[in-house]
């Protein structure tokens, strides 16, 4: 101004003014960096989304499965710990692709000695023991020419035959309970009928042939 002060005026700015310049903000150019990173964090409502699902990891014995590596699967399965469920049914996978023997063979004390450890844990488990007690066959069939050579697998397999002898002794001893329970049984129901017809009988009114027999 002519005084020398300093006038400062605001101009109003209109609501259609307003919505242009935001329109204009939000506008991505081409090639600048948000054009580049849009859709990272939210997609548009106009974008076409793809569901992305991720592929599933195969545990480690799965893999060697796979290739056929029957032996390095089992170990892999041994070696991880894996629950007794998991095992027992790679090994029936490994009986119905017929390399049961190939996995077992070609192994040392060592290589052994998880397997072992495992049929002498879980070989008396009912839901196991007729599939263990094969594998166990199939073992002892594979390494009784090297038995006396290692103490670590001499003592499993003197363990195993322990829990053999035991699950056997058992079983006996269960059948002879079960036929016990059997013949008590059959001779509770054959007094019980006994007992019913004598009092169907007793119940029953008499016989015009029985009155006069028993009036003379």
């Amino acid at each position: 101004m002519a005084g020398g002060l300093l006038s400062i005026r605001q101009r109003i700015v209109k609501s259609e003014e307003v919505q242009t310049r935001r329109a204009q903000e939000e506008q991505i150019r081409g090639g600048s960096y948000k054009y580049f990173i849009r859709g990272q964090k939210k997609a548009a409502e106009s974008d076409f989304t793809v569901e992305s699902k991720k592929k599933r990891r195969l545990k480690e014995y799965d893999r060697y499965l796979k290739v056929f590596q029957y032996g390095n699967a089992l170990d892999a399965c041994l070696r991880t710990n894996q629950r007794a469920i998991i095992t027992v049914s790679l090994i029936q996978e490994l009986i119905h692709r017929d390399g049961l023997r190939q996995a077992l063979s070609g192994r040392d004390d060592i290589s052994l000695e998880p397997l072992a450890q495992f049929l002498v844990k879980n070989i008396n488990n009912p839901r196991y023991t007729s599939l263990l007690v094969d594998v166990t066959m199939v073992m002892i069939d594979m390494y009784t020419t090297v038995l006396g050579q290692s103490p670590l697998i001499d003592e499993l397999f003197m363990r195993l035959r322990t829990k053999v002898k035991q699950e056997i002794a058992f079983q006996r001893q269960l059948q002879s309970v079960i036929g016990s329970m059997e013949m008590l049984f059959a001779k509770s129901t054959s007094t019980s009928v006994g007992i019913a017809v004598h009092n169907e009988l007793a119940s029953a009114p008499a016989s015009p042939a029985r009155v006069s027999a028993t009036s003379s």
